[in-house]
Parts: C-alpha cells; sequence; structure tokens
C-alpha cells in the first residue's frame, strides 16, 4: 500500500499527522487538506461512520477554498487519494482485522472518536457506501448527483439538492432534515423508518428509530419502505410513489400526483392538492381533501374518513360495508344498492365537480371539514 504522505505530496497537497503522547491511548488523527477548486466529486467506501459538512468559515470573505478530510481511527491504514486529473477525492479505509467495523455513536453523525469528517465548501457530487453499522450525515450539499447508501447504518441530510438523488439503507432509518429537493429515490428495507418533521419548526423529534423534518421536492420522487414508516411533512412533485410494506404512511400536505401503496400500515395525509391515489391493503384511510383534482382511495380491510372543505363540490363513487356521512352532507342525484354484503352509492355533493371514488371493507365516513380542523390528522 502506497504511504498516505507520499499520495499528499503527489497531488500537492499538506497532510498532517498528530498522534497521541505514547502514554495514553489515544486514535490516531491524520488531516488532509487540498485545493477544493480542483475537485469536483467525493468518493467514499468505508465501513465507518461518515460526515460530510461545509466548513465553519464556508460564508467569510476571507475563507480559503480548502476541502480537508480528517481521519480518527486507531488500528486502522487509511488512503486519501487524488483521482485522475484531480476531478475526485477518493478515501478508502482497509481494517486490521475486527476493528475495522467502526460505528459512530449518533445519527448526527460521527463521534469525535471515530469516522471519517470531511469539510468541503462549494458544490460537488456525492458517492458514499458503507458497511456494517457505518452512518452517514450529510449537510448543504448542492450538486448534480447525490447517492448515499449504507447497511446497517442510518443516513442523516441536512437540507440537501441535487439533480439526482438515491438514499438507500439495508437496515437503517433515513432521515431528511429542513428538505431535500430532487428528483429522489430513497429505499429502505427491513426495520428502516422514512420520516420527515413538521415545517413549522427546525426542532428534531425522536420516537423509536423516527426522525422527522421539513420537505421532500422533486420532478420524480420512489419512496419505499421495508417494515419501517414512511413521515413526510412537506410533499411537492410532478409524480411521486410511496411504498410501505408493513409501517403506517404518514403525510402533512401533499402537492402533485401521489399514488401510495400499503400492505400492512395506515394512511394519512393531511392536505391533498392534486391527483391522489391510495392503496391500503390492510389499515385504514383518513384523508383531508383541499384542492384535489382527482381521488381515488382504495381499504380492503379498513375503514376510510374522508374530510373535505365546505365548498368543494364531488362527484362521489362509494363502495363500503356501511357509509357514515355528516349531519351536513347532502347526496344529490344518489343512487344506492346492496351486492354481496356491499353498499354502492354514487351522487353529488354541492352540485358535482372532482371525481371522488372511494372503496371500504369496513366503514366509510364522508364529512366536512376546515383545514383546521384537519390539523388533527397531520398529527
Amino acid at each position: 500500500m502506497v504511504p498516505l504522505r507520499a499520495l499528499a505530496l503527489r497531488a500537492g497537497v499538506r497532510i498532517h499527522r498528530q498522534l497521541g503522547s505514547p502514554r495514553v491511548s489515544q486514535p490516531r488523527r491524520f488531516v488532509w487538506e487540498g485545493d477544493a477548486n480542483r475537485l469536483r466529486a467525493l468518493y467514499v467506501r468505508t465501513a465507518l461512520g461518515v460526515s460530510v459538512r461545509p466548513p465553519p468559515d464556508l460564508h467569510s470573505s476571507d475563507a480559503k477554498h480548502t476541502v480537508r478530510v480528517r481521519l480518527v481511527r486507531s488500528a486502522l491504514r487509511h488512503v486519501v487519494e487524488t483521482c485522475p486529473q484531480g476531478l475526485r477525492l477518493c478515501v478508502r479505509m482497509d481494517s486490521d482485522g475486527a476493528d475495522g467495523s467502526g460505528t459512530c455513536t449518533s445519527v448526527g453523525g460521527p463521534s469525535d472518536k471515530s469516522g471519517v469528517h470531511i469539510n468541503w465548501p462549494g458544490k460537488f457530487d456525492v458517492d458514499i457506501a458503507t458497511t456494517g453499522p457505518g452512518s452517514v450525515d450529510v449537510e448543504e450539499v448542492d450538486s448534480h448527483d447525490i447517492r448515499v447508501q449504507t447497511q446497517e447504518g442510518q443516513i442523516h441530510l441536512v437540507h440537501v439538492k441535487g439533480a439526482e438523488i438515491l438514499l438507500r439503507s439495508s437496515s437503517g432509518s433515513i432521515r431528511g432534515e429542513k428538505a431535500i429537493i430532487g428528483s429522489s429515490t430513497i429505499q429502505t428495507d427491513h426495520q428502516g423508518d422514512i420520516s420527515k418533521m413538521w415545517t413549522d419548526s427546525d426542532k428534531i423529534w425522536w420516537r423509536g428509530w423516527d426522525v422527522e423534518v421539513d420537505k421532500l421536492q422533486g420532478e420524480r420522487l420512489q419512496v419505499a419502505s421495508g417494515s419501517g414508516r414512511v413521515s413526510i411533512r412537506s410533499l411537492y412533485c410532478g409524480t411521486a410513489n410511496l411504498s410501505a410494506r408493513a409501517g403506517d404512511i404518514r403525510l402533512g400536505s401533499i402537492h402533485g400526483s401521489v399514488s401510495i401503496r400499503s400492505e400492512g400500515g395506515n394512511v394519512s395525509i393531511g392536505s391533498v392538492d392534486g391527483d391522489v391515489q391510495v392503496l391500503c391493503a390492510a389499515g385504514n384511510i383518513a384523508v383531508h381533501l383541499s384542492r384535489p383534482t382527482s381521488v381515488n382511495l382504495t381499504s380492503s380491510e379498513g375503514d376510510v374518513t374522508i374530510g373535505f372543505p365546505e365548498s368543494l363540490g364531488l362527484d362521489v363513487r362509494l363502495s363500503m360495508s356501511h357509509l357514515d356521512l355528516g349531519v351536513d352532507v347532502s347526496l344529490q342525484d344518489q343512487s344506492i344498492t346492496s351486492k354481496d354484503g356491499k353498499q354502492h352509492v354514487t351522487g353529488r355533493v354541492n352540485g358535482g365537480g372532482v371525481g371522488l371514488w372511494a372503496k371500504a371493507g369496513g366503514i366509510l365516513r364522508l364529512h366536512k371539514q376546515s383545514w383546521f380542523q384537519s390539523l388533527s390528522t397531520q398529527h
């Protein structure tokens, strides 16, 4: 293996190596610095936690455009190298035995005693993959391609923007804080959760594995969770497909054309602005319609609850075991039939308008509801 110092000198960068006192057991510290203007992409493969953040003086007029990589871990062989043409920074970590399966101690990023810490000003592409429990923390990145993949580790993003975004974890959770903007594919397997937070605060709430953020925005969005939950406070899209095999799907407000599929959990939507299609195998559906253009809701075994503003006109086609109409809801031109133990109802509300198709294995509730009253659905 080529020595770290030799690689640094070839790349024309400075490197500092700081060793702890021989009498005190401390991890070795390696600091790598280079010209950020020469580097346009970041490539990391490691079993440790990875933290990518802007430098503290990013917006200072005196700040130098320098990329800084700090490696903190004992009993490891570290390699930092620049790839051909000086366009990509590669960080590869090889371990000496079992000690290589390092982990970070918090979701918010690697601790000071474990991991790869990277300060990088400016725009750059990101390609990070960790094995074992290594988690990834990325803050304030604006680039074309962003790819983050983990096995057991969690993924934590803060205000990330890209043309194409891929986030995938085999058994960890995915957390987006403030905003994730760009056409995105987000996927967890097994017990991982995908979650976002309410827009009126930057405070983070923890519930088990859940972490919650602000908004997900992109022309094309695809979100899939294995046994965990999906929680998104604000969703803006051209088209979006969301699915969960076992966990609940909880959405605050959605804008665009959204398709949702849940095999075992419940689905709740606080506000619909656009097209929405929900297919729920066993759980319940609760939706508030604010400015919908088309609505199709199906729960094979559960209940369906629909709230809508007083002024919204609907053309309804309903099928359920029992219909519960609000006292202030009247159906014009209604038709009621029964078949195979189900009631089938068609009619118009407020003179008709938006098409509403809904099927419920249990009770279907249709009632008028203001946006303020719908906040209980969002929370």
